[in-house]
């Protein structure tokens, strides 16, 4: 069969009484499809809601009242050890404060006329004066050989070498037959 006319498709179907579909997809049912399923979400959605809020209306009248302090605007804070509440900002403070006092002139003791200076001032009086006291070489007052203190640890005194003490007298052997 050689079939090459589309028309003489559908004769011969006809004519042997078969049918097949004429569209894979009819428009119209599958809008109608679309509605009714975009309809369903909606209702689903909107019966959610509801019985979401009726809910939460029904739990919330059966909580006991709130107390007065609940409603005050007073922020009260726990008694005992709290960790910071903005450790970043505290840090900032921090090395604002440390930045004021090595780069500023302020009084430490006014009574006693003492003040800080700039770091960089103090520095370079530093060298000053030790290069007027005969550089580096020269021992600062108070500690012994040249050695500086620290904070960690305090220079210890000179070691000073004990006298030689005398000798002991040494225990008496005895034979290994012997016992006391």
């Amino acid at each position: 069969m050689t079939a090459t006319d589309p028309h003489d498709e559908r004769r011969v179907a006809d004519a042997l009484d078969l049918r097949f579909e004429r569209a894979d997809v009819v428009p119209g049912v599958v809008v109608r499809w679309a509605i009714g399923l975009g309809l369903v979400s909606v209702v689903a959605g909107a019966v959610c809601v509801w019985l979401l809020v009726f809910l939460r209306g029904r739990e919330e009248a059966g909580d006991p009242p709130r107390p007065a302090l609940y409603f005050s605007a007073e922020e009260r804070q726990p008694q005992g050890v709290r960790l910071q509440s903005k450790p970043f900002l505290d840090l900032q403070t921090l090395h604002e404060q440390e930045r004021e006092v090595l780069q500023t002139y302020g009084w430490v003791d006014p009574a006693a006329g003492i003040v800080h200076i700039p770091i960089d001032q103090a520095m370079r009086l530093y060298v000053e004066r030790q290069a007027a006291a005969g550089g580096p070489a020269a021992a600062p007052a108070g500690t012994a050989e040249g050695r500086v203190p620290t904070d960690s640890a305090p220079v210890p005194p000179p070691a000073v070498e004990p006298a030689a003490a005398p000798p002991s007298p040494s225990p008496a052997v005895r034979p290994a037959g012997d016992h006391p």
